[in-house]
């Protein structure tokens, strides 16, 4: 629909003006200037547009519509609106099917819960299931997730890293790298493997802790412990140890080591 409309039959182009709307089943656009494909059933604008698909809303300034896969794809001060988070990039690419939204170029998506950046990537918005690439993090109220290729869950508050990763604690000024990590936001746990090395800042030296394994648990605001898995060495300025299995309590800085403890102080 729209206000005037003028076909070009040799090359199939409908040239739409004027308070446009383009409705299929349960999505709707609208915009000032609409330019179909008919052959090739594309409808694009380049003049700013709006989509609503239930829940979900998104602008852009420019925009391409593919009838034939029900494929999107956004440029420019792209924003996709839900009840539950909002998304902000460059350049999206959204399948109306099976709501799928994916990122190309820097990405921002914002919730009451948390903050995430990356520069690839896709996320589900009806399983609220995603996956990002190329300096992604998710940033939390006590914690930062990063890494190479970062998969979460938003429903089931569960994230994975891959490579380079690190979990970095802004409440107890301590940090976690691995080669990977699984982050359970509910009981705030985390399992890290491979080159894992715990970090924590105390007066005016840091405390490292590495093994083959590493867990953290912080069951509540008073009360958080690290757990290591074979190979755990200390490393401190004034101490250092070997050992085979550790647990040390944060909050009371209580360090137990186990299967032939070794220090140097």
């Amino acid at each position: 629909y729209g206000d005037s409309l003028r076909y070009d039959a040799n090359t199939k182009l409908a040239n739409m003006k004027g308070n446009v709307r383009c409705i299929e089943k349960d999505m709707t656009l609208t915009t000032n200037t609409l330019i179909y494909d008919i052959g090739n059933s594309v409808a694009s604008y380049y003049d700013g547009g709006k989509i609503v698909n239930k829940e979900n809303t998104l602008v852009s300034k420019n925009g391409h519509y593919y009838s034939a896969n029900k494929e999107l794809t956004f440029h420019y001060d792209v924003e996709l609106t839900n009840p539950d988070y909002k998304m902000r990039g460059d350049t999206l690419r959204y399948n109306t099917i099976n709501k799928t939204s994916y990122f190309i170029g820097p990405s921002i998506i914002t919730s009451k819960q948390n903050y995430i950046y990356c520069e690839n990537g896709w996320y589900d918005t009806e399983n609220e299931v995603s996956r990002f690439s190329k300096n992604a993090i998710i940033v939390t109220k006590d914690q930062k997730l990063l890494g190479d290729s970062i998969f979460y869950n938003r429903k089931k508050g569960f994230g994975s890293a891959t490579k380079n990763v690190r979990i970095i604690d802004t409440t107890n000024k301590s940090f976690i790298v691995g080669d990977y990590a699984e982050h359970f936001e509910k009981g705030n746990r985390a399992i890290v493997t491979g080159h894992a090395i715990y970090g924590r800042r105390i007066e005016n030296d840091t405390l490292f802790i590495s093994a083959d394994t590493l867990f953290y648990n912080e069951p509540d605001s008073t009360h958080s412990f690290v757990k290591t898995y074979n190979h755990t060495k200390i490393y401190k300025k004034d101490l250092q140890g070997l050992c085979d299995s550790l647990t040390y309590y944060i909050h009371d800085s209580l360090m137990s080591m186990y299967n032939s403890p070794i220090l140097w102080t």
